[in-house]
């Protein structure tokens, strides 16, 4: 979901050196539903204020039932927020 324009670049090198197969489709999370989905994952997603509420309200759209949330945040000041949101 993250809009810099060389990101398709870098997942695609990135599988490569891991040696992943995966498929790369961008996503607004911000719009409708575009599936529900196993696992849903972020990493340094929390960076503004209106993105603790923001990121809970996509994270509980696309994660199926019984499904994983994983979320990667380098301690910036609204993971609890985010955690209260989620609730």
């Amino acid at each position: 979901t993250d809009f810099h324009p060389l990101v398709e670049e870098y997942f695609h090198r990135n599988c490569q050196h891991s040696q992943v197969s995966a498929k790369y489709q961008r996503l607004n999370w911000r719009e409708n539903s575009h599936g529900k989905y196993d696992v849903v994952m972020g990493s340094d997603v929390l960076y503004e204020g209106k993105h603790p509420g923001e990121v809970a309200q996509a994270v509980l759209k696309f994660v199926k039932p019984g499904g994983r949330v994983l979320l990667a945040d380098p301690g910036r000041n609204y993971l609890s927020k985010f955690l209260q949101e989620m609730k």
